[in-house]
């Protein structure tokens, strides 16, 4: 048996566990509100038994936690079934983020089609919207004016980058290649009412993915340029900025012939986080002057930034974040912390689990449809060193450095992981329609 200590990394925190499993009627410290009624979905990496990948080539696993009128219902694991599993179309291990539009839960790699799950997170199968023909980002964003999925897919072959409009009906309406002179990692982008922006990075794409290797390599010497790309039809614009490399944005908005783009900066691709750590930062592209100016809205080390997605691509206020500490050159980056911060003051609140706990990437849930910005719950997925397991946190936004609100104890420990969502309302009948979408796997 390989031991996956050895090949991944020292913590018991980012090995995989060996099994799917389920859970029913799960105990609750505190009390959930009952407006939470809907379904906690997470992805991440999770490498089989026997297989020594690179952690980030690792399986992808869907962790779900259904919500319903205050009570904890179900806790289920699942790997997310793509083309080494069962010949479906789409490759790679969809293994980095999980959301749903259209009406359908989609897992996301970026170097393959999007992959169906239903309500139990069981596989369907790929989804091309029927017209995608590349990759597809794990990235995509959600217009919350329009209900439009606003996607890319880049790849090492031509057209390296190439843009998509998906409709609410989950169908390609628009597709448009975007002239980029050599790939480069373009994990994430940026989205406003009328814009999209690209960072096109040194960090320089030199295979197709595959083969368990990270397929980049930093061009020294090489700048970033900054490519904006107008929504409606018209000529990409650029921009020279000093090297750097995007990695998440937080999101991007319009403001007085600017567009503003708030996201994590590091001086380089895959930087290490001890010498080069990613900090919150912000690019004000000035479309009349042609300039950019930028500057370090924060020096925490933080990643994994989320917004109220009800304020995606518009002017806003509030960020959540991951914050690191005690992370080193031979050691994985560690954390008790998430931070809130107020974009308009330049304030911002830490809750610090303590070391015992290594908190997820934080999902924002308003209250209501109608409720106030940060007026809601920011939910997060916590790990216990002590008892080896982990637990859903649900924090009051309006009180972010107070006592969570609740607690939803896991029968087991849910590895480290990149992205997940909340999707709400779902009825049973919706779970029981599931039966019927499976004899359509093709698996």
């Amino acid at each position: 048996m390989v031991s996956h200590r050895k090949t991944l990394v020292s913590d018991d925190y980012f090995s995989p566990v060996p099994d799917e499993i389920a859970a029913d009627d799960l105990p609750v410290v505190g009390t959930l509100p009952p407006q939470l009624s809907g379904l906690y979905l997470r992805n991440g990496p999770n490498p089989r038994i026997g297989s020594a990948p690179h952690f980030f080539a690792g399986d992808g696993m869907v962790h779900g936690v259904r919500l319903d009128a205050g009570e904890a219902r179900w806790y289920r694991n699942r790997y997310v079934k793509s083309k080494r599993d069962g010949g479906i179309r789409g490759g790679g291990s969809s293994n980095t983020h999980v959301f749903a539009h259209a009406g359908r839960i989609l897992s996301f790699v970026e170097s393959a089609l999007p992959i169906e799950l239903d309500r139990h997170l069981e596989t369907v199968g790929p989804v091309d919207f029927g017209g995608v023909r590349t990759a597809f980002t794990a990235h995509g964003k959600i217009d919350p004016g329009t209900g439009e999925l606003i996607a890319f897919g880049y790849q090492f072959a031509s057209p390296h980058l190439t843009f998509y409009r998906i409709d609410l009906a989950g169908q390609v309406v628009e597709c448009r290649v975007i002239d980029m002179i050599a790939p480069c990692y373009l994990h994430d982008f940026a989205m406003t009412e009328h814009y999209i922006v690209f960072f096109d990075t040194p960090a320089l794409m030199f295979k197709e993915w595959g083969g368990g290797e990270v397929p980049f390599r930093w061009q020294e010497g090489r700048g970033t340029r900054i490519v904006v790309v107008p929504r409606q039809g018209g000529e990409e614009r650029w921009f020279d900025v000093p090297a750097c490399q995007l990695g998440h944005t937080a999101n991007a908005f319009e403001r007085d012939g600017c567009i503003v783009v708030d996201g994590i900066r590091t001086d380089r691709f895959l930087a290490d986080m001890a010498a080069d750590p990613p900090m919150f930062h912000r690019w004000e592209i000035d479309l009349t002057r042609g300039v950019v100016t930028e500057r370090t809205l924060d020096r925490h080390p933080v990643e994994f930034p989320r917004v109220d997605e009800r304020y995606s691509g518009l002017p806003y206020r509030y960020t959540y974040a991951v914050e690191f500490r005690d992370f080193g050159p031979a050691s994985p980056p560690q954390s008790s912390l998430l931070r809130c911060y107020d974009v308009e003051t330049g304030t911002s609140i830490a809750k610090d689990f303590g070391v015992r706990y290594i908190p997820g990437e934080p999902v924002f849930v308003p209250k209501s449809s109608d409720a106030a910005e940060n007026d809601g719950w920011v939910l997060s997925l916590r790990y216990d060193r002590e008892l080896d397991r982990s637990d859903l946190v649900v924090l009051d936004a309006t009180e972010f450095g107070g006592d969570p609100v609740a607690v939803v104890q896991l029968p087991r420990r849910v590895p480290f992981g990149f992205h997940g969502s909340w999707v709400a309302a779902i009825s049973e009948s919706a779970e029981q329609d599931d039966s019927k979408s499976k004899q359509n796997c093709p698996l």
